[in-house]
């Protein structure tokens, strides 16, 4: 089957209360499961009791044994591959479920961590997701769907430590770059562009890019463009010319030559491999 997009699932959430909690466990009903590549447009967290599974989330393959907390944010390509002897808790959400707080956490665990945590001691909250699997009342549903969120976005915030080295005001400076570069990227990729929009100059940008991340300001926009490329190649029958124009690139040959100095590979062998 020819492939065009990636599947972006959006508006799946009952509109009213904003959330859906899934549980995979004897006992209860057996879960559909999304078995091809896809992204969401809301937040899933959940609670890997026991067993394993194994995913695959911008291209990197995780496997999660018990104990272990999943966080996947809108907009990741994701895909489940397959589950050894499994039972889980999870909640998908929306953001607006979220306090500004909360969403602040969620963010910086995106800088800071991978989408795995330990989850150590969660038998209390698996208990609450099966209570709000059977809650009907609105209401009731979202304040405890409120208080799962919050008490696994602690958990989560307090194992990217780092966050704790860094000053309140780079944190927030990196959060706002992310952000301008997501919304931005395709057609800005000029770090003084950024550090302008931002109000600061660009050495101070680079200086905070590369104390969270490790990368220089250019190479942490490079990394970004270049994981939409990475995208678009292994799951869609774009050709290479028309992502690069996607992507905004006018001038194939450079898009093809920045693939190749980021990746390691060529466009078209990253496809074929």
């Amino acid at each position: 089957m020819k492939k065009e997009e990636i599947l972006y699932h959006s508006n799946t959430l009952p509109h009213d209360s904003g959330y859906v909690c899934r549980i995979v466990k004897p006992g209860f009903e057996p879960l559909h499961r999304v078995s091809y590549t896809h992204r969401d447009d809301y937040y899933i967290l959940g609670i890997i009791d026991s067993g394993e599974i194994d995913i695959i989330i911008d291209f990197q393959n995780y496997t999660v044994a018990q104990q272990s907390l999943i966080l996947l944010s809108p907009g990741q390509v994701h895909h489940f591959i397959s589950e050894t002897d499994l039972e889980a808790h999870a909640l998908a959400f929306s953001p607006t479920l979220l306090d500004d707080k909360i969403a602040c956490q969620l963010e910086q665990s995106c800088i800071f961590h991978s989408p795995v945590y330990k989850a150590e001691e969660c038998s209390d909250v698996s208990l609450m997701m099966e209570l709000l699997y059977r809650q009907n009342n609105l209401s009731a549903g979202r304040y405890l769907a409120k208080a799962v969120i919050s008490i696994l976005s602690e958990k989560i915030i307090s194992q990217c430590s780092k966050v704790n080295q860094e000053s309140s005001r780079r944190i927030d400076l990196m959060l706002k770059f992310r952000k301008l570069l997501r919304e931005n990227i395709t057609v800005e990729r000029r770090p003084g562009y950024y550090a302008a929009k931002l109000n600061i100059s660009p050495i101070y940008l680079n200086e905070i890019v590369n104390d969270i991340s490790g990368l220089s300001t250019s190479q942490y926009i490079k990394n970004e463009i270049i994981l939409l490329a990475k995208r678009e190649l292994f799951h869609t029958s774009h050709s290479v010319k028309e992502i690069a124009y996607r992507l905004g690139f006018n001038d194939n040959a450079y898009f093809t030559r920045l693939f190749t100095e980021t990746a390691g590979v060529t466009p078209n062998k990253f496809r074929d491999k």
